[in-house]
């Protein structure tokens, strides 16, 4: 088993400039790529991440891809459904992200150190705010989208500039 959950029954190694990828094939047919790394040499500030790579879908961005990068601004792919831990950690440059509501799955400390980063748009099937998710973002004013989320983990917020949020009554962990 991979740390995808996928059995590595046909692995494949990509990179398109400034990006890494892993595809992953189940003997079914099933595929999903995986954005490994971003490559720091781009001078671009404005990254946009293909939905496919090769045919395949993104739907995976690993762990601290873009962590320290001088990004301004990302748009996701459609089919994303998971950032992983760290992903957009210590981002200095990065004022705002739309999450698309194919993402379910949010880890903890993903935006935490992103010290421009003002306004977020929340996945509407994300249901939880991990740990430490915007420890530090003292520039974030705004959070929309958060009418579904159930959880909010142990110092989402911490030092962070948000003033409010609005979370709907079916909030049962803060």
């Amino acid at each position: 088993m991979t740390k995808h959950g996928l059995k590595d029954l046909d692995t494949k190694f990509i990179n398109e400039y400034p990006f890494s990828y892993i595809i992953y094939k189940k003997a079914n047919g099933d595929a999903m790529a995986v954005l490994t790394n971003f490559d720091r040499s781009c001078t671009d500030k404005h990254i946009k991440i293909p939905s496919f790579v090769n045919g395949i879908r993104v739907k995976i961005i690993d762990e601290a891809v873009f962590s320290g990068s001088n990004i301004k601004s990302i748009t996701l792919p459609n089919y994303l459904t998971t950032i992983r831990k760290n992903a957009f950690y210590n981002c200095k440059n990065l004022k705002k992200i739309e999450i698309p509501d194919s993402v379910r799955f949010i880890h903890d400390y993903v935006f935490a150190y992103c010290d421009k980063l003002e306004k977020i748009k929340w996945s509407n099937n994300s249901d939880c705010i991990g740990a430490n998710m915007f420890y530090e973002c003292k520039n974030l004013k705004e959070i929309l989208n958060t009418n579904n989320v159930k959880e909010i983990k142990r110092c989402a917020f911490s030092f962070s500039g948000i003033e409010s949020i609005i979370l709907p009554e079916e909030c049962i962990s803060i």
